[in-house]
């Protein structure tokens, strides 16, 4: 993402991290790396505020996630909710949030995942209530294949399917350099259309 970013000459691009050890991958991308603590637990020093994290932003990709079921609505939600809230509070333009597809019926999948669902759609409520400019990315099941720069795009897309968090990044990074799919929410799995024709051939109509 940060790499995308970068190559897309979108401005200076800081990365976010909640580890000390993280920075260094961070900086190794070329973007300023800024440690943060969104749990409020303060548990480093050195982090900085979220304020001071969010200060003369313009656009943000948020990709946090929890791992386990148990965790889901502290990271899912809850901190994500903190991320948009500070995100507004200093004048950010636009917010991108990297979901979920099944947000919108957790009860279609699995009942192992639907904590993980319930959680995101309690964030994207909130990011959506929101005075920002937003767009909600919601990917089937990641998977670490290389990308392939095609995709099908849509709004309640059929449960199931894969999709290549390589692809998720480029179709994060196009939809904010070509400036489309504000105030939309929409799914993505792997498919055959390339990326920038998939965002540009979306629904003008907000979500």
């Amino acid at each position: 993402m940060l790499r995308l970013m970068l190559a897309a000459n979108v401005g200076p691009v800081r990365g976010m991290v909640r580890r000390p050890e993280q920075r260094g991958g961070v900086g190794a991308f070329g973007a300023d790396p800024v440690l943060i603590d969104v749990s409020e637990a303060g548990s480093d020093e050195q982090a900085v505020s979220l304020a001071d994290a969010f200060a003369d932003v313009d656009a943000v990709i948020c990709t946090i996630g929890a791992t386990q079921p148990e965790d889901a609505d502290a990271v899912d939600h809850l901190w994500t909710v903190r991320l948009i809230r500070a995100a507004e509070e200093a004048r950010c333009l636009r917010f991108l949030l990297v979901s979920s597809m099944g947000t919108e019926r957790p009860e279609a999948y699995p009942e192992g995942i639907r904590p993980f669902l319930e959680a995101k759609r309690k964030a994207e409520q909130a990011l959506i209530a929101s005075s920002m400019d937003w767009t909600i990315l919601r990917p089937a099941a990641l998977t670490d294949d290389g990308a392939s720069g095609r995709v099908t795009l849509g709004v309640g897309l059929e449960p199931g399917g894969t999709v290549a968090r390589a692809d998720v990044a480029r179709v994060a990074v196009a939809a904010l350099r070509l400036g489309v799919a504000e105030r939309q929410a929409f799914d993505i799995v792997a498919g055959d259309t390339a990326i920038e024709d998939a965002l540009m051939g979306l629904p003008s109509s907000p979500a």
